[in-house]
């Protein structure tokens, strides 16, 4: 990624998000190392990886993330709620074939909507893309406003 500001603006926007994301970051000269927590649908996890600054021209970074380790769980109380709502779905689906499920269909559709809706309504995506989508945007609002100065960057 190429940003149209100074390596040390980036340096200290990726501070800044790096706080705000509650995230592990380690400073070193060219860049550093960051720890995420990420959550990507029903999956949950961390994502560590080397973040790599390179000073292009003047006013110009180049801004790079590569991962060294990522591990990711399943979020199991959310997966056995869709998983009942697959079985309320199922009476839905199912009573023309089997009459004696018509009485059991409306109730099965209120349960596959109600776990639809709580389930999915609650699905974030927070990864390494949206961390470094702020970085560029806090690194472009900085320059903007002249929040970020060179003594708070030290």
């Amino acid at each position: 990624m190429e940003l149209e500001v100074e390596i040390d603006v980036v340096r200290g926007a990726i501070q800044e998000v790096a706080e705000q994301w509650g995230a592990d970051w380690q400073s070193e000269f060219d860049g550093g190392t960051v720890t995420l927590a990420v959550t990507s649908g029903l999956r949950r996890g961390v994502v560590r990886g080397r973040i790599t600054l390179t000073d292009n021209s003047t006013h110009r970074t180049g801004l790079s993330f590569r991962v060294e380790q990522e591990r990711m769980d399943l979020n199991r109380p959310a997966a056995g709620t869709l998983l009942l709502g697959a079985v309320g779905c199922g009476g839905v689906v199912l009573w023309p074939f089997f009459p004696r499920l018509m009485p059991l269909a409306p109730i099965g559709f209120l349960i596959a909507v109600a776990t639809w809706l709580m389930v999915v309504s609650r699905l974030r995506n927070s990864g390494v893309e949206e961390f470094l989508g702020l970085v560029k945007s806090r690194s472009e609002e900085s320059v903007d406003q002249g929040i970020i100065q060179q003594d708070d960057l030290l």
